[in-house]
């Protein structure tokens, strides 16, 4: 019901359907019960409001997820490809991925709610900077309207998890950046 009610909030052309209802029983099926699973695949798939992007990541999503077997498998599967498209090497540079990784251990390791401002008061970098590291991790982090509203976080605990513990290790987070990333 949650996947079917998101995709028909979000038409991109009344004539036309973007997805069908075998793709909202597979998405639903992938998910297994895990509604972060549904959320965070409906959050990437709705990204973007070009048709043909849009129907590229359902397709994606439902073809690289369809394997997956362990209990976490399909969500840690998820994480793994909403982060290797936000931070694609043919597209971003090396300092990019290096600034996103130490904002996301930023994030994931303060005991309060953070804006965009005191993040980057924090790391010495401009607030707008910071933007774009996350703006492509919009479906597994909340990022507020406002720069200097508080309220970074990630949707889900499960995602700090996957990225200390569970990630590939060309995307896991090192715990020594996470002991000292606040104290710099």
């Amino acid at each position: 019901m949650y996947v079917s009610h998101m995709f028909a909030q979000h038409p991109l052309d009344e004539d036309e359907s973007w997805y069908s209802d075998s793709d909202i029983h597979a998405l639903a099926r992938l998910a297994n019960g895990l509604f972060i699973f549904a959320a965070t695949a409906i959050a990437y798939i709705l990204d973007t409001n070009v048709a043909d992007d849009r129907i590229a990541r359902l397709k994606t999503t439902l073809s690289a997820m369809k394997n997956s077997k362990v209990a976490t498998r399909p969500l840690d599967d998820l994480y793994e490809f909403v982060i290797t498209r936000a931070t694609n090497t043919t597209k971003v540079e090396p300092l990019e991925l290096a600034r996103t990784q130490l904002v996301l251990v930023c994030i994931l390791v303060s005991h309060m709610p953070l804006s965009l401002v005191s993040l980057a008061e924090l790391l010495g970098n401009r607030a707008a900077m910071l933007l774009g590291s996350l703006r492509r991790l919009r479906s597994v982090m909340h990022v507020p309207n406002e720069l200097d509203q508080p309220g970074l976080r990630t949707l889900h605990a499960s995602f700090g998890d996957y990225l200390f513990e569970r990630a590939a290790p060309r995307i896991r987070i090192n715990r020594s950046l996470e002991e000292n990333a606040l104290a710099n």
